[in-house]
């Protein structure tokens, strides 16, 4: 099952990597890791939620390394800066 399921994998980055090389070629992009996550984005491999969330958790994790101060604190914070509820903020941190 394992072996079936690294195929799938090795399948999608090589499809991956050629659709990205031809719509860089089409559109005359350099092609770069930048432009590989705008692609993805653009393509909707990677939706708004898990950005959302990845960026709060690496946020969080920057502002609350060690615990000295309030999660209270840095989850307000981070709701102000990305003008979202701190309700949304606890939620993606669960």
């Amino acid at each position: 099952m394992e072996e079936a399921r690294k195929h799938l994998l090795d399948s999608f980055h090589k499809r991956l990597l050629q659709d990205y090389e031809t719509y860089c070629d089409t559109h005359c992009f350099d092609k770069s890791t930048d432009g590989l996550v705008t692609y993805l984005i653009d393509q909707g491999l990677i939706q708004s939620p898990t950005i959302k969330r990845y960026t709060i958790q690496k946020e969080f994790d920057e502002l609350y390394p060690d615990g000295n101060q309030k999660k209270t604190q840095v989850v307000d914070t981070l709701a102000n800066r990305f003008n979202i509820s701190s309700r949304s903020v606890w939620s993606m941190l669960r």
